[in-house]
Parts: C-alpha cells; structure tokens; sequence
C-alpha cells in the first residue's frame, strides 16, 4: 500500500487568470484521481498535460504552478525516479516560498512531500528537518491539534524511530496517534500509516505482542484506502 504524504489538490482560482486556472484545475485533479487508485501511468499524463498547461498560460510563479509540480513529483516518486521527484518537489516549494511565503501551510505542504521522499531514501538528518519546520508552519497556522500538524509530528517521529532515538519517537508516537484517531478515524489513511509507524516503533523496542496487536488492525483498514484528503 502506497500512502501519499500529502498531495495540494488545487481548487479554482479567481482573478485574470480564472479559465486557464480552472483548466490546469482540472487536470491536477484527475491527475491525483488516478495516483489515489495507483494509475501512475495515468496519473502521469496527466500530471504532465497540466504542467504544460500552466506553464503556457499562468505566470511562471503562479501557485497552481506548484501543485502541478508537486503532483508530479508524487508520481516520480512512487514511480522510484527519485531524482526527477526531488527536482520537481524543490521547484514546486521554492514557487510556493515566492508567491505565498515560506510560512504559508501550502509550502509546508511540499516540505512534507520533500520529507516523505529523503525518508523513502534513508536520508533522515534532512527529513528531520523538513518535517520539523513543516509541523511549525502547520502548528503556527492552524494550532497544534489540527491534522496536518499531528501528520507532521507523527511522521518525525518515524523518521527518529529510523535513527534509532527511540525515547523521542515514543513521545510523538503517543502525543499524536489517539488525536488522530479521534479527529480523522480509523479509517483514514494517515491514521492507517500513523498505525503502521506505531508498529514498526513497537516492533524495534522489544515489543512484539504490541506490535502485532496494532498491525492486526491495519490490513482490514487499508481495504478502504482510497488515497489523502487536503
């Protein structure tokens, strides 16, 4: 099962550039359409035809821009071209930093993607902290006990299960699981992936029963993933 960090699924935008916006809308939807049910090859395309597209008609820095490079970067990603992800991914928070500020939640959002894939890769040092600087964007923002800030903490404190700085992990691991659980429910991917990290946690510090406790509830959960919420 894939989990999508967090994917900005763009919604339409007003102003001068109101129709070609809602067009390159449109296809950075159905593009996160198809990676939710793991159409990569679809979703690529579509990824792509949106990029070109806003690039065409949108100015360079516009944050539709981003969301289109985000998504495709989501693809690469999952497609293990980790490379063109990371290029991608960059260039998506760098328009966000530009046109909405580096303490705007959506640029927050790419710092997670960004997160997401160093970890995929091992490269934990910098998706500590990335998803540090993440969860103060979204606790600034929004307050601590919002979702995004939950997701951000949880998933840095897999990211210092993977250091080994077990202590530290448990402490995230414990502060966000039940909120989440009780704000999202169970069923909610990032509370599947947020019990599947409790696993993992459970597993490494000589907790096996616990562990196989929690992965028991994971596999009729994940029946129902059907890909992130904004």
């Amino acid at each position: 099962m894939k989990w999508i960090a967090v994917l900005s699924i763009a919604i339409g935008v007003g102003g001068a550039w109101g129709q070609d916006s809602q067009a390159v809308t449109d296809s950075n939807n159905r593009a996160v359409l198809e990676l939710r049910q793991n159409h990569l090859a679809e979703a690529e395309s579509l990824a792509c035809q949106a990029l070109e597209l806003a690039r065409r008609v949108l100015p360079a820095k516009h944050p539709l821009a981003a969301v289109t490079l985000n998504n495709l970067a989501q693809v690469e990603r999952f497609q293990q071209r980790y490379l063109e992800a990371e290029t991608h991914y960059r260039e998506a928070i760098a328009i966000w930093r530009e046109s909405l500020g580096g303490a705007h939640p959506d640029t927050a959002k790419g710092l997670m993607n960004l997160a997401a894939l160093y970890h995929d890769r091992g490269r934990e040092g910098g998706a500590e902290d990335l998803y540090r600087q993440a969860a103060a964007i979204f606790e600034s923002a929004y307050g601590k006990d919002n979702p995004l800030a939950l997701v951000a903490r949880n998933e840095l404190g897999e990211v210092l299960r993977a250091e080994h700085r077990f202590t530290e992990s448990e402490k995230l691991s414990q502060a966000t699981l039940d909120p989440l659980e009780h704000l999202l429910g169970d069923r909610d991917p990032r509370v599947v992936r947020a019990l599947a990290n409790r696993a993992r946690l459970l597993q490494e510090t000589s907790r096996a029963s616990e562990a196989a406790a929690v992965r028991a509830r994971i596999p009729a959960l994940a029946q129902s993933f059907v890909g992130p919420k904004p």
